[in-house]
């Protein structure tokens, strides 16, 4: 009984903070070590680190949406101590109370590795003031050296320099963050099916982090039929038209060729339709 009540507590916090019913079930059926844990001595002053940090309630069922294990976690061992870490390096608050909503797991390593991971992205050149210094951290933090070279291996193979991949991690860190299959299905739809060419792809590994399914393939589609009537230029910026948003991207790239408007919708939907369906088949 005493374990139920236990239970029910831990329930109860969660809901009267304002979590549904249906999120606090999908969320403890994905990590019920919560349950195991103590309301008292872990839970609740974990939660009012959050609140305190985020100064919002909403904010703090972000992070916990994304990781309910961070009311498990021990504050002063992990999270306080690379907050200072990275403060000490010159790094914002506001920047690591961003990186911490975003990505929950993102300081959870021994200090002392931490501390290097940090000097060694300072090595690189990236500036503590800028956002993508926390990029780089987190970046090199879920990467071991082997991994790391690895990706850099593939992306040789696709024909950039070691120097390109470098200097495409300096701009958006986030693009090493893809797994080598990602990495190598994307160069392929890029260069086997779009026709870039390496270099120009080089400049713009940030889209590496966009899936292929929901945004390379319908819109790569509709690419390769202007491309064919010679309406777009063959070495086009391909962050262009794949990173921007589709209220955007449906009036700029679909909308403006007349009779064409309309085969390149419903090509376009038909793409995102059978991606859905897929993903919906898996489910």
């Amino acid at each position: 009984m005493d374990t139920e009540k236990s239970i029910l507590a831990k329930l109860h916090f969660l809901q009267a903070k304002g979590l549904s019913k249906f999120d606090i079930t999908k969320l403890v059926s994905g990590y019920p070590h919560i349950l195991r844990r103590s309301l008292t001595n872990m839970i609740i002053p974990s939660y009012d680190f959050f609140k305190n940090l985020f100064q919002s309630d909403e904010k703090v069922f972000m992070a916990i949406k994304r990781f309910l294990g961070i009311l498990t976690l021990d504050i002063e061992q992990y999270l306080a101590s690379n907050f200072d870490i990275l403060q000490h390096h010159g790094v914002p608050k506001s920047n690591i109370v961003t990186l911490i909503r975003n990505h929950p797991r993102a300081l959870l390593k021994n200090p002392d590795m931490f501390r290097k991971i940090v000097e060694q992205v300072k090595e690189m050149g990236f500036d503590p003031q800028r956002t993508n210094f926390l990029g780089a951290v987190f970046a090199t933090r879920t990467m071991t050296k082997s991994t790391w070279e690895m990706k850099v291996g593939i992306l040789k193979k696709w024909g950039l320099s070691e120097e390109e991949v470098f200097q495409a991690f300096r701009r958006h860190p986030g693009c090493m963050v893809c797994s080598e299959k990602k990495i190598m299905e994307i160069m392929s739809f890029l260069i086997n099916k779009m026709g870039f060419e390496p270099s120009i792809v080089a400049k713009y590994l940030t889209i590496l982090t966009y899936s292929l399914k929901k945004r390379f393939v319908p819109r790569g589609s509709v690419f390769r039929v202007l491309l064919s009537k010679g309406l777009l230029k063959k070495n086009c910026n391909p962050s262009t038209y794949l990173s921007m948003h589709e209220e955007l991207f449906l009036p700029r790239y679909i909308f403006p060729y007349g009779n064409e408007s309309s085969k390149l919708l419903e090509l376009y939907k038909e793409k995102l339709s059978l991606s859905n369906r897929k993903k919906t088949e898996k489910v």
